[in-house]
């Protein structure tokens, strides 16, 4: 069997047009928030509820039909951040406000997502099927493949060094002498 993510695509952009008409519900044509903070709502609250998961999901973007889900729900937004006419074109109003696109957005973070993965090691997919298709497009890249300065966490509990605050008169009088030891 086939995994199919209609449902959960489904389900996630429908949970994201909720998050989003629930924000919109806050603005009108002479009042309501500013659309700095429609924007912030858009990218802080509803497209992080879309790209939960979307490290396994995201060859579904590739299919039209959700490609263009997708671009709905994101012009619905872009419409309401920048109170533009309705038959305003969504790839115009992405480029005046300065939002990726939904599904750049959505393969940005699976790569990311997967990169990170592999630095920790935690990385278990075959290369070249279904998501972890991603990794041919990580390992491809130039970029990618260099040193990676990431330090795995340590800790260090001893004490090297030693604190001297000097007493005022120590201070006044221009000694030095906490800096001679």
């Amino acid at each position: 069997h086939r995994l199919k993510w209609n449902k959960h695509i489904k389900y996630a952009i429908d949970r994201g047009k909720w998050a989003l008409m629930s924000c919109r519900r806050m603005v009108g044509s002479s009042w309501g928030l500013k659309p700095k903070i429609m924007y912030w709502l858009y990218i802080s609250m509803v497209r992080p509820s879309i790209l939960y998961g979307s490290t396994v999901w995201w060859p579904c973007v590739e299919v039209a039909h959700v490609a263009r889900r997708l671009a709905g729900l994101q012009r619905m937004a872009c419409l309401s951040i920048s109170g533009a006419v309705s038959s305003a074109p969504g790839a115009a109003l992405n480029c005046c406000l300065d939002i990726l696109p939904l599904e750049v957005c959505i393969m940005a973070t699976a790569r990311s997502r997967a990169y990170q993965l592999q630095l920790g090691k935690m990385w278990r997919g075959e290369h070249g099927q279904g998501h972890s298709r991603i990794t041919s497009v990580i390992t491809g890249d130039g970029i990618l493949d260099m040193v990676s300065d990431h330090m795995s966490r340590r800790y260090s509990f001893s004490r090297s060094f030693s604190t001297v605050i000097p007493s005022r008169e120590e201070w006044q009088s221009g000694g030095n002498s906490f800096m001679e030891s």
